[in-house]
């Protein structure tokens, strides 16, 4: 749960960050904000999924 915290903050900052150069070509700033923003909306998804599994399956090992 403090990681699912963590990725709402993530989010709220993500608002608020914005890029100096609006270019497409060549604009690896661009292209990391994109791909920072995808990583963050990938890691609320895990979480909430791991948050709501009830049980152990494979790899997915959960204590209760």
């Amino acid at each position: 749960q403090s990681a699912q915290k963590l990725i709402l903050q993530m989010e709220k900052e993500l608002e608020v960050m914005g890029l100096g150069d609006r270019s497409r070509v060549y604009n690896t700033n661009l292209t990391e904000l994109i791909k920072f923003r995808n990583s963050v909306l990938l890691s609320k998804i895990i979480v909430q999924s791991a948050l709501e599994r009830k049980v152990s399956l494979g790899a997915h090992y959960r204590e209760n």
